[in-house]
Formats: C-alpha cells, structure tokens, sequence
C-alpha cells in the first residue's frame, strides 16, 4: 500500500469518526461501539458492549423505589470504597469500615439494619469522596499523632 493509500484510508476512517462523534449525544454507547468496531475492524471488546440488563442507550434510567437501601446498595457502596489495588491503602480503609461497623454494631456491612442503612452509605459515600466524616475525625488525628511519635 503507497503512502497516499494509506494516507487517503486514514482520512476516510477520521471522517467516519467524526461523523459517529457528532451522533453519540444521541447514543453514546452505541457510537463507541461503532467507532471500536470501524478502528479495530472487528466486533467491539467484550468490556464495552452493553450488558443484557443495562437499559437502552438514551433510555430513562428505571426508578428506585422509595424506602431504605438495600442490602445490594450497602454492598455497592462498601464494594466500591474498599475497591483499591494499593494494599495499604486498603488497611487505612479498614479501619473506616470497622469504625462504621462498630458504630452500628454489627460485623458486616451487609448486617447493617434497613434504618440505618441510608446514614452507613452516606458515610461510606463522604470517605469515597475523601472526607473524613466529623465523628471520625478526632480519631483520625490521634492515629495520625501515634504514627508520628
């Protein structure tokens, strides 16, 4: 293939993409499917393809009922917190997550009961974001003051 060839196949494929860009407001996930296709000229990466019980692209999202949590949220939320590769990050982690236990007395997250439910994640939910919640907080700067001296 001359340069010009291949030159001429790049433009075309960087048009094509354009063109998908300008559509994925409308269908995102689709458009990116499309584009993985086009650029590796087979079928998309299993990772990126929709999931049988994800809703459509563009589709409303289905309504939670109102209530208390879950046990699946508790275990996404503390899931999600405690999801670190660097182990000693995950130890520091730890240690919220019992305190979290200890304050509503049980063993697991899942253990949490359905009242409490909502305050255990939204604490969860403040460390995720990297805040340490104020009743931890004092507590955190006495570990951090025995570490030093």
């Amino acid at each position: 293939m001359s340069l010009e060839a291949a030159v001429a196949e790049l433009n075309s494929n960087v048009v094509k993409l354009c063109g998908l860009l300008e559509t994925s407001n409308a269908g995102r996930e689709a458009a990116i499917a499309a584009a993985e296709k086009l650029a590796t000229g087979g079928d998309a990466p299993k990772a990126t393809r929709k999931k049988k019980d994800e809703p459509a692209a563009g589709a409303a999202a289905p309504e939670k009922p109102a209530g208390p949590p879950s046990v699946d949220e508790v275990r996404e939320a503390f899931g999600t917190y405690m999801g670190v590769d660097d182990a000693a990050e995950r130890d520091s982690r730890k240690v919220y997550v019992k305190k979290i236990l200890e304050k509503f007395g049980v063993g697991k997250a899942t253990e949490i009961t359905e009242g409490n439910r909502a305050e255990a994640i939204a604490l969860v939910k403040q460390l995720t974001a990297g805040e340490v919640p104020a009743e931890f907080a004092d507590e955190a700067a006495e570990e951090e003051e025995d570490g030093l001296i």
